[in-house]
């Protein structure tokens, strides 16, 4: 077993930072749902009782892992990018879903703290050397993690300027581009390399991983359209990498399949990057009035719930077992 596929237990005092991927799976739960191109009362307040989750998943987790060095970690220092977007998962959630529990005025400012958070922590992890110096071997889609948070930082941010006033919200719209551009310039590369690693036959050992490919290209498509509403250039942007992000997402579930993996913590990797596809998906049916993109949204948002609350049981049953 690699250390990528630990078991719900923590091996460590400190929880390693693949932990937080299971706060940012939670928190795109609640915000997928609001985003939808359908609303149902029953799915408004499972959003909201998911909403409450991911903040007690979020403040847990943060205190369990506190004292934990990972940046020399062969495998878990990847995982420092999960830490940077699990509060900003939290903070659009909670703009999205939690104004409606604790107000709009606190449910802002909370979003706005995480996302500055998360923010700092992402350019943090995306521009570190000890963490680039840390890819060694074939290519890994966990190499991904530390370079996606500003691409988050850069959707949230876009939902925080829409609430902001000026100069703060134009502050925040520069930000947000800023970081749109630099997710683009450094996922790139190790993107690629994935593809020609998956297209050569080489799968690696935990196939879960292979999802969080979809993370940079559905989160991209969520934050253009974010960023540049009712831009003819942002919907054919949009529309491009969706279906760029539905080839690989067939291509990914075929690996699984053919591997059949045992459960472990890679299975998150099954949540937040599927559901930035919803995200971007609903954007897209929003923007467009388009009847497949809705389908689509509809869709990996079944999908997505099924494989959460397979992986949340499971994750639950692991931390319950005897020690």
């Amino acid at each position: 077993m690699t250390t990528t596929d630990l078991p719900p237990a923590a091996t460590t005092a400190a929880l390693a930072p693949n932990w937080f991927a299971a706060v940012m799976g939670t928190g795109i739960v609640a915000t997928a749902a609001v985003t939808l191109p359908v609303t149902h009362p029953v799915l408004t307040v499972a959003a909201t009782g998911v909403w409450v989750l991911s903040v007690v998943l979020l403040a847990g987790v943060t205190v369990r892992s506190l004292g934990g060095a990972w940046h020399d970690h062969p495998a878990m220092s990847h995982f420092l990018g999960a830490r940077a977007m699990a509060p900003m998962s939290v903070a659009a959630a909670t703009i999205l879903v939690g104004s409606r529990v604790v107000g709009a005025p606190t449910a802002y400012v909370a979003a706005l703290v995480l996302w500055l958070v998360g923010t700092g922590l992402g350019l943090a992890t995306a521009t570190s050397r000890r963490i680039r110096a840390q890819r060694t071997g074939p290519a890994e889609a966990t190499w991904l993690m530390p370079v996606v948070p500003p691409m988050v930082s850069a959707a949230v941010g876009a939902l925080l300027a829409v609430r902001s006033p000026e100069p703060l919200a134009t502050g925040l719209l520069v930000v947000s581009w800023a970081c749109f551009a630099l997710t683009l310039v450094l996922a790139a590369g190790p993107a690629l390399a994935v593809v020609r690693r998956v297209a050569g036959g080489d799968l690696p050992a935990a196939t879960p991983t292979l999802f969080v490919v979809l993370g940079p290209l559905g989160q991209s498509a969520t934050a253009v359209l974010l960023l540049a509403p009712g831009r003819r250039l942002a919907v054919l942007y949009a529309a491009l990498v969706l279906v760029a992000a539905l080839v690989w997402l067939a291509a990914a579930v075929a690996c699984v399949l053919r591997q059949r993996p045992p459960f472990a913590m890679t299975w998150w990797a099954f949540t937040f990057p599927v559901g930035t596809v919803v995200t971007g998906s609903s954007a897209l049916a929003a923007a467009t009035g388009s009847g497949l993109a809705a389908t689509v949204a509809v869709a990996t948002y079944v999908g997505l719930v099924g494989v959460w609350a397979v992986t949340a049981s499971r994750t639950a049953l692991g931390l319950r077992a005897p020690r």
